[in-house]
């Protein structure tokens, strides 16, 4: 996946001179009239709308690359899930422990992840504190725990619905620490992603197969955000790029616990390439 660029600085300087060659055509075939102001000729906004929204969708399809490998490497390697409460067994790390392919797959989707939030402008280890935050208050330790129930089970509870009470745009986060990337914030990451289900008592739900079925379930709904927008001009608004950087988030938590249970430690794989 190609670095992510900020689109105020790359996608105007680069546009900008797009839009100025078309205006010169424009003016050109009609320079012996006075152009109205009902114009068709697309506006500089509507270019830089255009190209980070074909962007953001090719990053969905090379994200989507990534995880088809990784499944297909689980269905080759890694054992069925245990149906006991023990976790994951020691066949199943032995099996994930001989395939460096799966190591090197994850490190790709943690660092594709992360150009993708960088694309919106979003900072990844900010975007999964703020909606950890707010999956606390979905999820309440003292009504969930051992339950692996949707959150609309407890809305009654928490007052959060399907369509209230989801944005992360107002969530506060008490200061945070400073990393220069999201691989030196994995250690407190995986840490507090871990004790998040261990406060629930969900680890005998996170094994690898059916971590890896909720990664790609929640990849699935970053998708839906830009599945009919035809790769054409769609306003990003602060609530969409708030959406999209909680897709982003999801997907990222999944993969950081599937590397938790499974021991693969994705930043040793960087270190090596």
């Amino acid at each position: 996946m190609k670095s992510a660029t900020s689109p105020t600085s790359v996608c105007i300087n680069h546009l900008s001179g797009v839009h100025d060659m078309l205006k010169n055509d424009e003016e050109t075939r009609h320079q012996n009239q006075t152009l109205s102001s009902t114009s068709t000729l697309p506006t500089l906004q509507n270019f830089v709308d255009s190209y980070l929204v074909h962007l953001i969708r090719n990053d969905i399809f090379q994200l989507s690359v990534l995880v088809g490998k990784l499944s297909a490497l689980f269905l080759e390697n890694v054992p069925l899930d245990s149906t006991s409460d023990a976790g994951v067994s020691e066949e199943a790390r032995r099996s994930i422990a001989e395939c460096s392919q799966l190591s090197v797959l994850t490190s790709q989707l943690l660092t594709g992840l992360e150009e993708t939030a960088a694309r919106l402008e979003l900072d990844l280890s900010t975007c999964i504190y703020k909606k950890m935050e707010l999956n606390r208050k979905k999820y309440p330790a003292e009504l969930c725990t051992g339950k692996a129930g949707k959150y609309t089970e407890y809305s009654k509870e928490t007052g959060i619905t399907k369509d209230e009470g989801q944005s992360t745009l107002h969530v506060t986060l008490n200061a945070l620490p400073k990393h220069a990337s999201l691989g030196d914030a994995l250690p407190e990451l995986t840490a507090a992603i871990r004790r998040f289900a261990t406060e629930r008592s969900w680890s005998k739900y996170h094994l690898p197969r059916s971590l890896l079925l909720a990664l790609l379930g929640e990849l699935g709904e970053l998708a839906e955000l830009f599945q009919w927008s035809k790769d054409e001009a769609q306003p990003l608004s602060p609530e969409l790029v708030d959406k999209a950087g909680q897709e982003i988030a999801d997907v990222t938590i999944y993969l950081i616990r599937l590397a938790d249970v499974c021991g693969i430690d994705m930043n040793a794989t960087k270190s090596c390439k």
